[in-house]
């Protein structure tokens, strides 16, 4: 058949394409509906740039590009877009779970906003380390073997960070203060201590 003009069907009048109805077409009152009852893939083929999905005022769903990157959209923002790398999210990515079996890189703070919420590392299930916070207080758990931390020089201070509270340094020693003096501290000879030391008992 070849149609000069528009074709009218009412609702529920179905167009259907295939040796059994495979392919429908129609407008329920309500809704429109495409059903492919058929067996294989339903295909949406283009040579143009791309398959677009929007609203009739022209914001974006999703956007295909032919042979390119895809969009989803929210609102006609983009939100997600695939890259010849994996993808890249707009915005806050919010999930139920994480799996990462590659190298991870970001710009921006890692928040775990909920006590309790753990940074598991390790092949171990349960974590080999575990750090995290239970609303009183700050953990660091190591499950296995030997805990070390290697760099030319650590400090503790205070929060304010302006006291040293201790002090690791590769070439000189460890020093040990009191609300911001120096009381303790190796040298090359041994210890020195600044103030009265107490003891039990000295050998």
């Amino acid at each position: 058949s070849t149609f000069q003009s528009n074709v009218y069907l009412p609702d529920n009048a179905v167009l259907n394409f295939g040796d059994t109805n495979d392919l429908q077409i129609w407008h329920a009152g309500s809704s429109s509906v495409i059903r492919d009852s058929g067996t294989g893939e339903l295909q949406l083929q283009s040579n143009g740039t791309a398959i677009r999905f929007s609203d009739t005022s022209g914001n974006k769903s999703a956007l295909f590009n032919t042979n390119a990157d895809t969009n989803l959209y929210y609102a006609d923002a983009l939100r997600l877009q695939t890259l010849g790398a994996g993808v890249t999210v707009f915005g806050t990515l919010d999930t139920q779970g994480l799996n990462i079996s590659g190298f991870t890189t970001t710009s921006s703070d890692i928040h775990l906003n909920q006590d309790n919420a753990t940074l598991r590392i390790g092949s171990n299930s349960a974590g080999d380390i575990r750090i995290y916070h239970t609303g009183s207080e700050s953990v660091y758990y190591d499950n296995y073997g030997r805990t070390r931390f290697a760099g030319s020089k650590w400090e503790w201070t205070n929060l304010a960070d302006n006291q040293q509270v201790v002090e690791f340094d590769q070439t000189y020693g460890v020093k040990l203060n009191y609300s911001g003096t120096r009381r303790f501290m190796t040298t090359n000879d041994g210890v020195h201590v600044a103030g009265i030391m107490t003891a039990t008992s000295v050998s």
